[in-house]
């Protein structure tokens, strides 16, 4: 056994630093423009190898989670028929995929683990909906104008599923949930961090190959709306509003003093920084999340103990949120230069689309054929795809396939609820509603915008928290041997 610990050791650890060492000197050659941030990745990867040693699981697992939100990429493939170039990319965690499937195969060869069921047995149907979703994907080829631009985005689907088939075999304890739970958080409070220093100066700071080469500027020139390493300002609220609830619930449970200060340092960083990119859907779903999680805790004594703590907690954050960026928003609201009323055109103008195509029209097609139905002119006006990622999804994957797709955002919600209500863990238990809470308030800003899509950040979150969701799952039943809980509703 001891062999074998050294022999998975010294062969991933050596396959780890020769494949990430290529990129960073193909990189360097290649002159991109922040060539700084691939020395200082030479200078960190001895670094990384010491947990990688000592703990290449969870070492995988939290490099995942971080290299979401950072993500450079290489473009490979262009198409410049869209309204911006859509591509075929090779984004930073394909690699961690890359070492993951590493990692699993030499477990599996020296006969440690064997999860090849866990998802079929434990949540059936949440791997059901993703399949179905992928099909109706490949199927929407038929229909499309453009058969280029479905494959670039079947290929980022495919992604998100083997992203989801791949956190069960990183995940054989019930300890992981709290871990991946606090990665997510860091993950998004080195982007919060990042924003505020953008905000105090003004300028974007931190250029990665393939990412954002500049702030988001609003169209009339009144604000601009920093953006981290994400691409686009909202990109941030939907992530902040995903982790807001889980901060506040390990902020409660977690009995670590330093995490304890971690978890509200967390909070009032990206609450401040949430007030700063002055999503205003953004804030709301916040809002909603974190009075969800509180009305939640109030069904613990535990929670009931620590209530008005946290609510003066919550209410000193927002009090210095609004000294930090409360005028932004009041700009915001003022001068919305039609960007609320743009809304309810793009929508009606979508389900003409869905009407008159039930089918679908295909992946990425929806601009080809949207003006077709535009009565009201808004897409020469604004030539973007409907702001509304659910009728998006219908209008592109058809009416099956839309229902898919929401399907598999419902059962993961309803699947985690569900263990919630099973789990004798108090702590695992509120994080579990937590998840299920933050990825619903996220995903409720689908309803406005489309930016689910259009960035390669949400999806693999939600498939990293959906497979987390599942090994849980698999795990729990173990643990009380009982039957699985297969049916999310």
């Amino acid at each position: 056994m001891i062999q074998h610990r050294k022999f998975k050791i010294v062969i991933f650890s050596s396959l780890f630093t020769i494949v990430l060492f290529v990129p960073f000197l193909f990189s360097l050659l290649k002159r991109f423009y922040f060539y700084q941030a691939i020395i200082v990745g030479i200078i960190l990867l001895p670094i990384l190898l010491i947990p990688l040693v000592r703990s290449p699981r969870k070492t995988l697992l939290a490099l995942l989670l971080l290299s979401i939100p950072l993500n450079p990429s290489v473009a490979l493939l262009q198409d410049y028929s869209f309204i911006f170039p859509l591509a075929i990319k090779f984004w930073f965690s394909d690699l961690l995929l890359f070492f993951c499937w590493c990692y699993i195969f030499l477990n599996n060869l020296i006969g440690r683990t064997n999860y090849s069921r866990i998802i079929s047995k434990s949540s059936r149907i949440v791997l059901n909906f993703f399949l179905i979703w992928l099909a109706f994907a490949l199927f929407s080829m038929i229909f499309a104008v453009d058969r280029l631009i479905v494959l670039i985005e079947l290929i980022k689907i495919i992604r998100i599923l083997l992203i989801f088939l791949t956190i069960p075999y990183l995940i054989n304890s019930e300890k992981d949930l709290a871990f991946i739970a606090a990665c997510l958080i860091g993950a998004v409070f080195l982007q919060a961090l990042l924003i505020l220093a953008q905000y105090s100066t003004g300028e974007q700071l931190l250029r990665l190959p393939g990412g954002a080469r500049n702030l988001d500027i609003t169209s009339d020139g009144l604000l601009f709306r920093p953006s981290g390493t994400l691409g686009h300002s909202s990109n941030f609220a939907k992530i902040s509003a995903l982790v807001l609830p889980v901060c506040l619930t390990l902020q409660q449970h977690d009995s670590r003093p330093f995490m304890k200060i971690f978890f509200t340092l967390a909070l009032l960083i990206i609450i401040i920084s949430s007030v700063v990119v002055v999503s205003r859907i953004g804030l709301a779903t916040s809002a909603l999340g974190i009075t969800l999680t509180f009305l939640l805790s109030l069904r613990t004594a535990k929670g009931r103990k620590k209530i008005l703590l946290q609510l003066y907690l919550c209410v000193i954050v927002f009090f210095v949120a609004w000294i930090t960026g409360g005028e932004r928003i009041i700009v915001r609201m003022t001068y919305d230069n039609f960007s609320s009323g743009s809304r309810l055109p793009m929508w009606l103008t979508a389900l003409e689309v869905i009407k008159s195509h039930p089918l679908g029209v295909g992946l990425n097609n929806y601009l080809h054929i949207a003006s077709q139905y535009d009565f009201y002119g808004i897409v020469e006006s604004y030539p973007f795809p409907v702001h509304n990622v659910f009728l998006l999804n219908f209008a592109e994957l058809g009416v099956v396939g839309g229902g898919c797709f929401i399907g598999l955002l419902v059962s993961v919600v309803v699947l985690a609820r569900n263990i919630a209500k099973r789990v004798h863990d108090d702590m695992d238990a509120a994080i579990l509603q937590s998840l299920g809470i933050g990825i619903a308030c996220s995903w409720l800003q689908g309803l406005v915008g489309w930016g689910h899509r259009s960035s390669f950040i949400h999806l693999p979150f939600f498939a990293i928290l959906a497979g987390t969701i599942v090994a849980y799952n698999y795990l729990i039943a173990q643990k009380y041997n009982r039957a699985y809980w297969t049916e999310p509703f």
